[in-house]
């Protein structure tokens, strides 16, 4: 969505650089991922002024979590055609009641799949003066450069959204 409330296509969302695919696991490996990460959330790993909780940021190195870091690495590499390492990866747990715009220093890429999303709120980018809303269907990903502020929109319903979250260095 523009600072004037519209929801950019998929062309421009392509111009701007984002990576934005659909239909990423089954259903069946959503909900076990879901299920793994769920007991790790807690509010110590959280930055200053972030709500929500989050789980540590190295389930890469955890087992269980490797099929999905190296589907996501995977699918990541295919788009840009060039090879990744994982840095980070960690799961949020957020109710769309703030908005915190940061970036992910220190790192290329990050990306964001949306676990549990069911009102498809997706992730606000602020770049080139614009700010562009990503719709962020369930079972969804999107990526894009780590230097771009972005945040958890707002949702005027309370609601429970799940992200796992991974950021990549080129090798």
């Amino acid at each position: 969505m523009t600072a004037s409330g519209r929801i950019i296509n998929d062309r421009e969302i392509s111009r701007v650089k984002f990576f934005k695919k659909e239909n990423i696991f089954t259903d069946v490996k959503r909900k076990q991922l879901l299920k793994m990460s769920k007991p790790l959330l807690v509010n110590h790993y959280n930055d200053s002024g972030m709500k929500g909780l989050s789980t540590h940021p190295d389930l890469y190195k955890i087992p269980g979590f490797d099929f999905y870091v190296k589907k996501i690495k995977t699918l990541i590499e295919e788009h840009y055609q060039r090879k990744f390492n994982i840095v980070r990866a960690w799961c949020r747990y957020t109710q769309g009641d703030h908005i915190n715009f940061h970036r992910h220093p220190n790192v290329n890429l990050t990306s964001s799949y949306y676990l549990q999303n069911p009102s498809e709120l997706g992730t606000l980018a602020r770049t080139d003066n614009k700010e562009i809303h990503l719709g962020g269907k369930e079972n969804s990903l999107v990526a894009f450069d780590a230097s771009i502020f972005h945040s958890v929109p707002t949702s005027t319903e309370k609601m429970e959204r799940y992200t796992f979250i991974t950021d990549l260095q080129n090798v």
